[in-house]
């Protein structure tokens, strides 16, 4: 995953988290809740007014607020734990996972019947809410966050089920519950004004719970394409493994990763070059002309090797040549130094079934390299 797919799924993990408080299955439950955090904070004026203490209840509030949040770090460890335990079997787990969030997706939409997702689990335990204090208001927070609605049920599922497959899974439950306790914060500082808000909406509620159910479709496929794809190019890497050179995946710089087993059937020019090589820059030029040339039956892979470079630097000088096919870095000469490049350009040639022809050290004209890719072509 790239960064920009991250940050996206970050923000579909955060609007997860709002949609879950906005729910049908939490608003109606708010009163109840506010009305045990505020309980002590209430005083009645001689006019019979009631005002409440907005210091107290906001302590209380926040108090309740880390109960709920340590519940989640809770069910997110345990999620990340899983998914290291079943590390060798991420991709498969991947899948799996992104097919039940479109599962969980679909049943939040109406389309699948799941009658024992409709099924309400709570954790009673007897507290004294009418001796209202902050401890008691992390435990009920703790005790809150511990129940399954048809509302929020799927989309913490979800959430737990993209955490125990990515590297940042952490991130995704600390998101979430920031989405979905950020509102109680709002609510204890605005108690009255945000219960008749909500009160006064509650039409709206369904709706919410269905673009959040869109979200989880658009956040499990994702996962399944992702997954799919991972399994495609582990499958290839295994039938090629053989091979008498080494394999490699890289990164362009905005994060696209490009491997050799990614073109069957086609003639790998796979150029080494610098950003500070004369020759390097000659051959580049005859190799866009080679590619404009649009020979279906030839992917030129340019390896850009960097060492002192910043990505500002990268970005400029890249903008510049302006090359029509994919630069992949290899910082610091990683991958050059397994093919043995010591100097600069150094070019191999891979023919359709994946044999090495052999490699160019050095510059060469277009009608030369045009010629070792014709006969790159004939596999016998």
């Amino acid at each position: 995953m790239n960064l920009d797919m991250e940050q996206l799924s970050i923000v579909a993990v955060l609007l997860e988290g709002l949609l879950s408080f906005f729910s049908p299955c939490v608003v109606p439950l708010l009163p109840l809740y506010m009305g045990y955090l505020s309980g002590n904070a209430k005083t009645v004026l001689s006019d019979g007014k009631i005002v409440y203490n907005r210091g107290v209840v906001l302590l209380q509030t926040l108090c309740f607020m880390a109960g709920i949040s340590l519940s989640f770090v809770i069910l997110g460890l345990a999620f990340t734990s899983l998914g290291q335990l079943l590390e060798d079997y991420e991709v498969i787990f991947q899948i799996v996972a992104g097919v039940m969030i479109i599962v969980l997706g679909l049943y939040q939409l109406g389309i699948l019947k799941l009658n024992f997702l409709n099924q309400e689990k709570r954790i009673n335990v007897d507290l004294p809410v009418d001796k209202m204090n902050p401890f008691i208001a992390f435990l009920l927070g703790f005790l809150f966050s511990f129940t399954w609605t048809p509302c929020v049920g799927p989309a913490l599922t979800s959430i737990l089920l993209l955490t125990s497959t990515s590297s940042i899974g952490y991130l995704y439950v600390l998101v979430y519950a920031i989405g979905f306790v950020v509102p109680f914060l709002l609510l204890g500082l605005f108690t009255s004004q945000v219960l008749n808000f909500l009160k006064d909406r509650k039409k709206v509620l369904p709706t919410v719970v269905k673009i959040g159910a869109i979200i989880l479709l658009v956040m499990g496929s994702y996962s399944l394409y992702q997954g799919v794809q991972t399994y495609s190019k582990q499958q290839k890497a295994e039938q090629y493994s053989d091979a008498s050179f080494p394999q490699f995946t890289l990164e362009t710089l905005n994060g696209k990763e490009y491997s050799l087993y990614d073109y069957d059937g086609k003639v790998i020019f796979m150029n080494f070059w610098t950003t500070w090589c004369g020759y390097c820059q000659m051959e580049v030029e005859e190799l866009k002309e080679i590619h404009n040339m649009n020979d279906k039956d030839l992917q030129i892979l340019s390896i850009l090797v960097v060492t002192d470079e910043t990505e500002e630097e990268l970005k400029t000088f890249l903008k510049e040549k302006d090359l029509p096919y994919p630069v992949l870095i290899d910082h610091n000469g990683v991958v050059a130094s397994q093919y043995g490049v010591n100097s600069y350009p150094r070019s191999f040639v891979i023919k359709p079934n994946y044999e090495m022809l052999g490699y160019i050290p050095g510059y060469v004209s277009k009608d030369v390299l045009l010629d070792v890719i014709e006969q790159a072509k004939i596999v016998e």
